[in-house]
């Protein structure tokens, strides 16, 4: 098999793993299978890496038919998403028509030229019709780079990670937030009639006053407390988890990597709500998946530097500048080869 043969076919795999996790991604024997595919060979990963931030850039491009939307819009953001869909009826979700994107999207989608066809297809399938149910379900939901602080029905407070989203039911009897998306903080107020409790996948959170902070990404979900206790289960993963947590204990639950319980000061958890990003001994390549929920574009790590692990104190307010640090400590380059694309290697 010739090297263009071999990129080829891994581009068509990576595209049909995108739209497969993208229908159900909470299976877990179908992300063993697709870690299995990932392992694989160096250039599973990179080709995945690629086809994944094509879609994410895709995602960021803002709709030019803006100007056509209605001025009055809902309170609630799943409605505000529900009236841009229908201001673009018979176009794309928020009325961004074909025709509307820009030369610069163009020129992206030239230089993707290998990933044709049915990758480019799938791409905006896994783009598409994913954000546009993200949309309609979120009652609250932060872009690139933005975090958002909101006081909720029952005065808890939430702080949420760019690019995060989630949904509430408040009712008289319970208090219940689905995590739909990334990471969020929450101060609760105690109510013993009323437990509040966080779902994200297959792991339930339940707590009566405390605070803590949840994540759910393609690694799994982790959980810190903040103060007071949290109540965790999660009955998806074997051996079942049922764990109490206090202040300072910090919980990971991964399909691959299992549990692991670790001790973190109670003033670091959710650091990032300071634009703080503190890596323990974390691969590159992890590092750099944090900083892409603050970068408008795509960031590119290649080997060996993606596997290389770090430690330290890094700033998520300033991507670029603290790549180029991280890199030049460890002697790589970050080369920002435009305003949307920069390149981290060896």
């Amino acid at each position: 098999m010739t090297k263009q043969t071999e990129l080829a076919r891994a581009e068509d795999e990576a595209a049909d793993w995108a739209v497969l996790l993208a229908d159900d991604p909470d299976d877990i024997e179908q992300r063993k299978k697709f870690n299995a595919w990932l392992e694989a060979k160096p250039l599973h990963a990179e080709v995945w890496r690629r086809t994944r931030r094509a879609c994410d850039g895709l995602e960021q491009l803002p709709p030019l038919t803006q100007g056509r939307w209605p001025q009055q819009v809902p309170d609630k953001p799943q409605q505000r998403f529900a009236v841009k869909a229908a201001a673009g009826s018979g176009k794309l979700p928020g009325g961004l028509e074909s025709r509307d994107i820009g030369s610069a999207s163009m020129r992206t989608l030239r230089w993707k030229k290998p990933v044709a066809g049915m990758a480019a297809v799938a791409c905006l399938l896994v783009l598409l019709i994913p954000r546009l149910s993200l949309w309609l379900s979120a009652d609250y939901l932060s872009a690139t780079g933005e975090q958002q602080t909101h006081v909720l029905p029952d005065r808890s407070k939430l702080i949420l990670a760019p690019e995060s989203a989630l949904s509430i039911t408040f009712t008289g009897e319970q208090r219940i937030v689905r995590l739909l998306k990334g990471t969020a903080y929450f101060e609760v107020q105690a109510d013993a009639g009323r437990p509040f409790r966080v779902t994200a996948g297959g792991t339930h959170t339940t707590v009566l006053g405390t605070a803590f902070a949840i994540s759910k990404s393609a690694h799994g979900v982790v959980v810190g407390v903040a103060h007071g206790h949290v109540r965790i289960e999660d009955h998806h993963i074997s051996p079942r988890v049922a764990e109490t947590l206090v202040a300072g204990e910090q919980l990971s639950i991964s399909p691959e990597r299992g549990v692991n319980l670790t001790r973190v000061e109670p003033e670091d958890v959710a650091r990032w709500r300071k634009n703080e990003l503190i890596a323990r001994n974390l691969p590159v390549a992890e590092v750099v998946e944090v900083f892409r929920h603050y970068y408008n574009g795509v960031i590119l790590v290649t080997e060996p530097l993606a596997s290389q692990q770090v430690t330290g104190l890094y700033r998520l307010d300033d991507p670029v500048a603290t790549l180029q640090e991280m890199a030049a400590a460890h002697g790589a380059t970050a080369l920002q080869i435009s305003p949307w694309l920069l390149v981290l290697s060896q």
